[in-house]
């Protein structure tokens, strides 16, 4: 039985040498499966100095998937960031042996979220212009709001859709102008008391001035 139980380790052992390291999923049933593996190996000083590095590796890259995925980060600082975590792993891991390219996987998370992110900018881009499409139709309140929506794009949007989003703006603020005074009306509600109170003043020494 002790045998058996000994192979069956050594099997699972190796098969953390077979995954690569593509998604989140992975990486988290890998940590899992090594940090279980540590317990069984106690006592084997060798074997627990690669599982303690493998696991430090995981903990490593699921920290690196995070900082890639985030939404605030616009495509230069994307780009920046993943050329820098590249760099740091390969400094972290050095020499030292591991079942999985670090800086590759690095590289692959990269790739993949950076798909994510091309694909949540095309949402956001499709969803303005199919709301353009009802200008006509929209109040000057509606269309304002949907002003301050395209004026505020998140920053995940690509270059090619900020110059859609250009065109798209022109369009709304075209509207607009045909809506001019009601327009202005929402934006005057919007103003705190004292910056009505400024407005109004400017506008009465323009008709004065007129």
């Amino acid at each position: 039985m002790l045998r058996e139980a000994e192979e069956k380790a050594v099997k699972r052992y190796e098969a953390l040498w077979e995954p690569k390291l593509r998604s989140r999923e992975e990486m988290e049933c890998l940590l899992h499966e090594t940090e279980e593996l540590i317990s069984v190996f106690e006592g084997c000083e060798n074997d627990i100095r690669d599982l303690g590095l493998m696991r430090r590796c995981l903990q490593m890259l699921l920290r690196d998937y995070d900082y890639l995925e985030s939404d605030h980060l616009t495509w230069a600082e994307f780009d920046a960031l993943a050329t820098k975590l590249q760099n740091e792993a390969e400094t972290y891991i050095g020499e030292a042996e591991l079942p999985w390219p670090v800086t590759e996987a690095v590289s692959g998370f990269a790739d993949t979220i950076g798909k994510e992110r091309k694909q949540a900018s095309l949402k956001w881009i499709l969803g303005i212009e199919s709301d353009v499409e009802k200008l006509s139709k929209m109040a000057a309140a509606d269309a304002s709001r949907l002003h301050d929506r395209a004026a505020n794009p998140p920053a995940i949007l690509t270059e090619p859709h900020r110059k859609r989003l250009d065109r798209t703006i022109r369009q709304i603020e075209t509207c607009l102008d045909t809506l001019k005074i009601e327009w202005l009306v929402e934006k005057f509600k919007e103003l705190a008391p004292s910056a009505r109170s400024q407005f109004l003043k400017i506008v009465r020494e323009l008709d004065e001035g007129a």
